[in-house]
């Protein structure tokens, strides 16, 4: 009885420092994947929202700027990686 406990413990150990690094290693790189399909997708008149909270529709799309319009005359310039997601409005 006592050696199953051992190779529990050894397998738990080995679950912790092996198996669940690898894990989340790769669901971080699927988040990466899908965030940057979605900055390549981007266009013009999408809606979308950004980390802060703030939505707005594309204006224009430089390099690594994103002009949005947040109200009437009025369009800020954020860095791309600041988007979090198209938002869509839900009536």
């Amino acid at each position: 009885m006592k050696t199953v406990g051992i190779i529990l413990l050894i397998l738990l150990v080995i679950l912790y420092v092996v198996v669940l690094p690898l894990a989340k290693k790769r669901y971080q790189q699927k988040q990466l994947v899908d965030m940057q399909s979605f900055l390549n997708e981007l266009s013009v008149g999408d809606q979308v929202m950004m980390n802060s909270g703030i939505i707005g529709k594309i204006n224009r799309i430089d390099e690594h700027i994103v002009h949005l319009k947040v109200a009437t005359d009025t369009i800020i310039r954020v860095d791309k990686h600041s988007l979090i997601g198209r938002y869509n409005e839900e009536k």
